[in-house]
Formats: structure tokens, C-alpha cells, sequence
């Protein structure tokens, strides 16, 4: 999955608290909520591993951004239910991928300055030698 610099945002959003819940998400990043809902289900979801029965879908850890919280019930028929409490925290996975982005991002600004800087060093130093001949023809005609 290819993460698009919103997707960043949410997962930079989401890394500054140890929970947030999904109604601070939605607020934060208020211009489309549905695709900022979108976008969660889509941080949060893990591949699977490949089952030969089709039925059981077994989720493989560590391969979502974000995780949604649950609260555990058991039921009357004793079996066990997930109930989500609409709270998101971030994953190693997200945390990883957040520390690469910032890293790349702090990379191509490095790359910015040094190719700005050696654009404007030669017209810095061609203006300077440009004074010191003014200066040099002023300084022979007193």
C-alpha cells in the first residue's frame, strides 16, 4: 500500500497520544470525514494469512499502520466478543513507517539547501569580486 502525505498526517496525528479516540482524528482532519473514516479503516487493517479453510482469516501482526481498540466481552453463549471503543493507536509498523518518512523528508530538504546554496554561490562570489574590482579601479585612480 502506497501511503499518501494525508495518510502521514493522520499517522503523525496519531503517534503524539498513547490513544486517541476517533472523534479527535475526525475533528483534527475535518474537511471530509467520510474519507478520513475511509482512511483509518484502510491504516488499520491487516493482511491475512492465506487459509486453505475460507472461513478463517487470520490476521498477521505487525502489518498495519493503526489499530483500533476493543473491548472484550463474553457473551451468554460464552463465546467472545470484540466490541470497538472508537479509539486508535499507532502500531511498530506506523511508527517505522512515520520515522522513514521523516527521515526521507529530512533528506530531500538537505538535498534542497545544497543545491540552492551552490546556485547562489557563484553569483555571490562573482558579485564579490565585481565590488573588489570597483574597488580596486577606485582606489588606483586617487
Amino acid at each position: 500500500m502506497v501511503l499518501t502525505k494525508q495518510d502521514f498526517e493522520i499517522l503523525n496525528f496519531i503517534s503524539q497520544y498513547d490513544e486517541v479516540d476517533k472523534e479527535s482524528i475526525l475533528k483534527k482532519f475535518s474537511t471530509d470525514k467520510d474519507a478520513t473514516e475511509y482512511r483509518l479503516e484502510i491504516l488499520s487493517c491487516p493482511e491475512y494469512q492465506k487459509s486453505t479453510m475460507h472461513s478463517v482469516r487470520i490476521p498477521i501482526k505487525n502489518t498495519s499502520y493503526i489499530v483500533e481498540l476493543y473491548e472484550t466481552r463474553i457473551a451468554e453463549a460464552k463465546f467472545t466478543q470484540h466490541i470497538p471503543i472508537g479509539k486508535y493507536k499507532i502500531t511498530i509498523l506506523g511508527k517505522k513507517v512515520l520515522q522513514d518518512y521523516h527521515l526521507q523528508k529530512n533528506t530531500e530538504l538537505k538535498k534542497h539547501r545544497i543545491d540552492i546554496t551552490l546556485r547562489i554561490l557563484p553569483i555571490v562570489i562573482s558579485a564579490l569580486s565585481f565590488v573588489l574590482s570597483c574597488y580596486a579601479i577606485f582606489m588606483a585612480s586617487k
